[in-house]
């Protein structure tokens, strides 16, 4: 069932960085961030018989998310045949569950839900994202862009026993992925005319 009455969620973001100028071409940047989440939405069971049950959607969930990411730049000058980026991001999502049941029980006791910190469904530990890029001005260009992440939590279920085992202790596989772009550009009756195609997931 809907609710009408939902508070709209609320993050409060802090960071701090340093950016550096290395070589004319070449600059690093570190950043430390931390967000600060309120009224999440949790799925809230509601009991009306032994049998019978509904769910709603109510403001319930606390978030928080800190980490830091590395960054380093290698820019493409006009005269330049190469440019680059890489940046890597370690981080943590953590937030609270309370259990469909424990909504039951703790309001006809009337006592404060409990909350139990667990990772988020998009707590992505490590991150790593890099561009590389060759080309001439005006002329051909290719560049290929990497992705690499640590796999995201999921709750891990014993079907033979149809028992869930505790939110989000499980993780995916680790992912990776490389897309292509290149375009050559030509001169027809004095118009640049670029040709391009982009490749999605290289490999």
């Amino acid at each position: 069932f809907g609710n009408a009455n939902l508070n709209p969620e609320k993050t409060v973001s802090y960071e701090i960085g340093l950016q550096q100028q290395l070589l004319d071409n070449l600059a690093f940047n570190v950043t430390a961030f931390y967000k600060d989440v309120r009224d999440l939405l949790a799925l809230q069971q509601i009991r009306i018989s032994s049998t019978e049950t509904y769910y709603k959607y109510v403001n319930q969930d606390y978030g928080n998310i800190k980490g830091i990411t590395f960054a380093l730049t290698k820019r493409k000058n006009p005269e330049d045949l190469f440019g680059a980026t890489l940046d890597y991001t370690y981080q943590t999502a953590e937030g609270n569950e309370t259990g469909s049941d424990a909504f039951f029980l703790d309001l006809a006791s009337g006592r404060q839900s409990e909350k139990i910190p667990v990772l988020l469904n998009w707590d992505q530990t490590h991150t790593l994202n890099g561009t590389l890029t060759v080309g001439e001005r005006g002329n051909w260009n290719v560049t290929f862009v990497g992705k690499l992440g640590s796999g995201l939590p999921y709750t891990p279920e014993l079907l033979t026993r149809r028992m869930f085992l505790r939110t989000n202790t499980g993780r995916r596989p680790t992912r990776v992925t490389v897309d292509m772009l290149a375009d050559k550009t030509f001169n027809v009756f004095n118009l640049p005319v670029t040709v391009f195609f982009k490749i999605f997931n290289l490999f």
